[in-house]
Parts: structure tokens; sequence; C-alpha cells
């Protein structure tokens, strides 16, 4: 819903003179803020300014409040998705005196993501700006401040080595952060930027970002894919000891995961069982909900015998249509408890993952975000086309399937080289 102004005579309380105050009246969400103008009128009075041809003074009064209605819808129109109150007020009333600083714009967005109830994204925002802080060391960073110097700089910060004092006085030391890190903190300053272009806070032109500008660092890919034969022993481990029950519910969501066509463990907490039929699962990603609600895509997985034995060891009893089928959050939790409570099962799964890979010698750190990579790479192995893979995984867009696959396992390469020679079999 779109915020909406309008002139309103605020007859509730007469004053001492008979007359009644002038105001702006903001509706937005089936929410009201009322603004003063130095008006007031008698409901007689007040009907004078509506007439066809209103005279002065009325048709000078009129006249100003038109330009006070103007300069309201004008603030919305430029706040556009981004509307608050907040913001609202900040800039019709204090003229926004923070208008360009960009920890204010942090603030303001981390509320509307947090609102929309994304609240790892918000998270993501929390992080950068506490980082762009540390860097300044002050409660102002002005848009236009930020330019190709100004990132390089925090960039090489970033690479540096930390050290804290902790309250006890105790010193710690920390690595310096990965070009990924970097990569994911500046990317939310870009959208800042981006932001205040659109409000018209700055011009397209100090725009710093992209060719011969700062270009934002991405991390090297780290393999995160399983080959076959390691997918062959983490699906046949049997776990045993006195947390047994721990080992094999983490190693169920890795398989579930990596059979369900790699869905995250966020998917698969909103699973509920209305989405499941005897043959399939069918679900929306609970990632693009909020963001891409005019192209949902429909993800379709085919149920086998092993996602059925999991979904019957661990689902819960209850398969009323609306129960969620694996016991992960609840409909009591709050949107905010919900999110906490997935983030601790990931938290969890992961840490009896780890055990499992070091006792089967597993190299890499199995992860349920390895589940998703890994079905995405034994597919594309196996030859299926990246539009396959992409239908699969849901995304949208062909190019955030390609970040998602590793280059061909070594033997598979090998083998699909030997063609190069193969015309030396008709050599005599």
């Amino acid at each position: 819903m779109k915020a909406t102004a309008s002139i309103f005579h605020d007859t509730r309380r007469e004053k001492m003179n008979s007359k009644y105050p002038v105001k702006i009246l903001i509706y937005f969400n089936r929410n009201r803020k009322y603004y003063r103008t130095r008006f007031e009128f008698t409901k007689e009075e007040y009907n004078k300014l509506f007439t066809d041809k209103p005279r002065d003074p009325y048709k000078s009064n009129k006249k100003e409040l038109d330009s006070l209605i103007t300069k309201a819808e004008d603030i919305i129109e430029k706040l556009g998705s981004y509307f608050t109150f907040e913001q609202f007020h900040n800039r019709y009333i204090l003229n926004r005196k923070d208008k360009g600083n960009v920890l204010s714009m942090y603030d303001d967005l981390i509320k509307k993501l947090e609102a929309d109830e994304q609240f790892g994204t918000a998270t993501t925002y929390k992080n950068a700006l506490s980082s762009f802080k540390a860097y300044i060391k002050k409660d102002n960073l002005n848009i236009e401040d930020i330019n190709v110097e100004f990132l390089k700089r925090y960039e090489k910060w970033m690479e540096q080595p930390k050290t804290y004092i902790t309250k006890t006085g105790k010193l710690i030391g920390r690595d310096g952060n990965s070009r990924t890190s970097i990569g994911i903190y500046v990317r939310t300053l870009r959208r800042m930027f981006n932001i205040a272009i659109k409000e018209g806070i700055v011009s397209e032109g100090a725009y710093p970002f992209g060719r011969d500008k700062y270009i934002i660092p991405s991390g090297r890919k780290a393999k995160r894919s399983l080959k076959l034969n390691e997918v062959a022993k983490l699906y046949n481990y049997e776990p045993k000891g006195l947390y047994g029950s721990h080992y094999l519910f983490a190693k169920d969501m890795w398989v579930f995961s990596y059979l369900a066509n790699g869905i995250n463990m966020k998917d698969l907490a909103f699973l509920k069982y209305r989405s499941m039929s005897s043959e399939t699962i069918v679900f929306f990603r609970e990632k693009t909900k909020n963001t891409n609600k005019d192209n949902e895509i429909q993800i379709k997985v085919d149920l086998n015998d092993k996602l059925r034995e999991i979904i019957k060891r661990w689902g819960n009893k209850n398969t009323h249509p609306e129960n969620y089928i694996f016991p992960i959050v609840t409909h009591s939790m709050s949107s905010k408890e919900k999110h906490a409570a997935v983030k601790q099962a990931i938290k969890n799964v992961n840490k009896y993952l780890k055990k499992i890979g070091k006792e089967l010698q597993i190299e890499l750190n199995i992860t349920t975000y390895v589940a998703r990579h890994t079905h995405a790479g034994v597919l594309k192995n196996s030859g299926a086309s990246v539009e396959f893979i992409s239908e699969s995984l849901g995304h949208a867009d062909i190019a955030t399937t390609k970040n998602y696959l590793n280059d061909l396992e070594d033997e598979k390469r090998k083998e699909m080289k030997k063609a190069l020679t193969s015309f030396l079999n008709f050599v005599k």
C-alpha cells in the first residue's frame, strides 16, 4: 500500500476562538500521522477553501496548503517502497538533517527488512553497519564521502589482522577478513548508494562502483560439493553411541536436502503436510516470497523410499495439512522466533555433520549448504543441462545456478577430453 497525503480539518476539539486547526494527514498501512500547519478555520471558513473560485484570503490559503501536499507527496514518491513514518518525518519536518548519512540509511533499511521478516538479510546489514562504524569511528558517514579512495582504504583496513581488548582486559587477536566478507559488506554499501540516487540525495555521476572505478572483491569459489563416493559414505553411515540420534538426524537432514532438489534448511523447516502428496512434495522458496512475488518458481520434488523413510522417522505424527512436516518450527512461534529456531537447527546439524565427516575421513567440511551444492554438482557431472539444474534448485536466473556449479570432477574431465584424441583410433 502506498502512503497518501491529504488536507485534514481537525474538528475533534474546538479552540477558544471557535476555530479548528488544519493539518496534513499522512495515511499508510492503516496508520495515521498528523502534521500541523499555520492555518485554523471555522467550519464555514474551511468550506470556502474548496469552492470553485475561492476569493482571497482563502485562495492564497488553499494554494499554500496545496504546496504542502505537493511537498509531502514528493517525499512519499521518493521514498517509494522504503516509506516509513520516521523517514517521512525526517524529510518533512526536520528537513532530514542527517540526509545522506549512510549510517541512518542502514538503520532505516534494517527496520524495513525486519518488518518484512527478512531477518537473515537484516543481520547481514547489521554486521556491515557495525563494520563501517568501527572503521570510521564516528556517528556520521555522508554518502558523498564514499568514493573510490574511501572504498580502497576500507578494503585494506578489512584485510588487516585486528586485536581487541575485552572488558576483563584480555587481548584477543583475529585474522583479517576474507575477500568474500569484504565483498558482502561493500555490496550492502552499493545498495545504500543506489537508494541515495533514487531518492535524489546524490547524483549518478558520484557512483563509485564499476569498471574503471572500484571493483567489489569476490572470494575464490571454494569447492563445496562432495564426490559421489563421498556421498555414498555419508548415505550409508550408521551412527552409534550415546548421541547416535543426533548424528542420525544430522545425516538424514543432509540426505533429505541432497535428494529433495537441494532444499535448504529454512525451506525444509517450513514444509507442511499440505505440500506433500503420495508421489511428490511441491513448495515455493521462502527466500523469494517477499522479493519475487510476481515470478515465484514452484519446486517439485519426486518422493522416493529414502525421503519417505526420513519423514516417517522424524516427521510430526500429526499429519494435519497445516502442520509442519519436521519439528523445527511451530505455529506458536513468532516470525523472529522461527528464524532463530532454523538458525539453531542449522548450527546443530552442521556440528554433527562435521564430526561425521572427520569419522569418514572426508576432507571437505560437510554442512547443510554442501548438500545443495552437491545436488547441483552431481547433476552437472551426470550431463544434466544448466537449465534443468536451475529448475531443480528453483533459481529464477541461470547465472545464479552457474555460481553453484563447481568444475567437473577430474575423472569426468579427463574422460571427456579423450574425445580430442579419438581420431587416433582411425590411424593404422
